[in-house]
């Protein structure tokens, strides 16, 4: 499900890690260079088989532009599946350890399918996924799931860099809920 099984999806097609490359890449959506360097994997060879360059034709939020594509140029080798699979475990295994420090911090325990939604809200918009923790400060206590948490979740006040994308919050919500569909 993760990125529609595409080993060529990209984040922003507009945003370039330090080496050139897409900041997001990958079945998972894997950071540049932070994912990529702790899994001992180039950025190079995630993009081996892609369209490369960052001048290509795009459609990004209704607009054509020009920046990294996301269409598989070949067939992937089996070592290179192998690639993407290592990459997406280490990725999510980052996801979860960073969830469950903020679950902790907020005094929350959850079912499994509202934990894993956490998770991919975790990878999608690290700062949302902190209101766990300013929720519950907000109630006195920890929401007591997911569906709680979502309820508060759009009242409280995040750091900067989460209130930029304030008109899409409810947006990152919704793609965890249906990540955790899953489950």
């Amino acid at each position: 499900m993760e990125s529609g099984g595409n080993p060529c999806a990209i984040g922003n097609p507009l945003e370039a890690g330090p080496d050139g490359y897409p900041r997001e890449m990958g079945l998972a959506q894997s950071y540049n260079p932070d994912d990529m360097t702790a899994a001992g994997v180039s950025s190079a060879a995630v993009r081996a088989y892609c369209m490369p360059g960052r001048d290509n034709p795009i459609v990004y939020k209704g607009r054509e532009l020009r920046g990294f594509s996301d269409r598989l140029t070949r067939e992937l080798t089996a070592d290179e599946l192998a690639q993407q699979a290592e990459l997406a475990a280490h990725t999510i295994g980052k996801a979860m350890d960073a969830a469950a420090l903020k679950m902790r911090a907020a005094g929350a325990s959850w079912p499994e399918r509202d934990w894993w939604t956490m998770v991919k809200l975790q990878h999608n918009l690290p700062g949302l996924a902190r209101g766990v923790v300013l929720v519950a400060r907000a109630l006195g206590r920890a929401p007591a799931s997911w569906g709680e948490f979502r309820e508060h979740a759009l009242a409280v006040t995040y750091d900067p860099e989460t209130e930029a994308h304030r008109a899409e919050l409810a947006h990152y919500l919704d793609i965890a809920e249906h990540a955790a569909e899953v489950v």
